[in-house]
């Protein structure tokens, strides 16, 4: 059930296969199990049974699992509550069918580019085997939903990448921001004693404009903060 719900957070994008699956690796001496889709990461304390050991390539786990120094303690039911709703994938178009070559605009057929010396005719398309249809890369009937911004600890990040991390979450968990390495914008980092949860904050975008939303009452009123 824990490999499950952490592949949740998992990309399928065949150009980032190291991210297609949960791994594992040791921070400190200590196992922890890791999942990620270059946007979240969630991890686990210990080896979940099933995860792949991680490809030696992982040089930032300590930066991956740091803290905050200052934090606020919130309720893990509050987050989810904010979070009700919210999706990180939507059904695709295609309706689960294949969808019209674009290459050959549905027809099946192309344009004749040889030097047979016969009059312009058509070739069957080589990118849809001359069908006209191709299966859309989707996956599993979905694709990435649009991001929903929504302000929290003066930051703006996408809410629908957060219901996955809560899968594994305690009952309560502090929150924090944590400067992301060689860049100028800091992470938002859940965390309880076995359990981290990291969302990286959306560009471009200001806190003032998304900051009517529940959560930032559970922070003011709910919270307890930690210096």
């Amino acid at each position: 059930m824990e490999l499950e719900k952490l592949a949740l957070v998992c990309i399928r994008n065949p150009a980032r296969a190291n991210m297609h699956a949960p791994w594992h690796l040791l921070v400190d001496g200590e196992p922890w199990t890791v999942a990620t889709d270059g946007h979240r990461l969630v991890a686990v304390r210990g080896h979940v049974e099933g995860a792949r050991p991680s490809n030696g390539k992982i040089t930032n786990a300590h930066e991956m699992l740091a803290l905050p120094s200052t934090s606020v303690e919130v309720r893990t039911d509050v987050l989810r509550a904010w979070a009700k709703g919210a999706a990180d994938t939507r059904p695709c178009d295609c309706d689960g069918k294949a969808v019209k070559c674009d290459e050959c605009r549905g027809t099946g057929g192309v344009e004749c580019a040889c030097d047979c010396g016969a009059a312009s005719h058509d070739v069957d398309c080589e990118e849809c085997a001359g069908t006209g249809r191709l299966d859309c890369d989707c996956v599993g009937g979905r694709v990435p939903a649009e991001k929903d911004p929504r302000h929290l600890l003066g930051r703006v990040y996408n809410r629908n990448l957060v219901p996955a991390l809560l899968a594994l979450a305690p009952e309560q968990v502090r929150a924090g921001l944590w400067p992301v390495l060689g860049q100028d914008h800091e992470a938002l980092v859940l965390w309880g004693d076995d359990w981290r949860g990291v969302v990286m904050p959306l560009h471009g975008l200001s806190a003032a404009e998304h900051g009517d939303c529940p959560i930032g009452a559970a922070f003011t009123e709910d919270a307890t903060v930690q210096p």
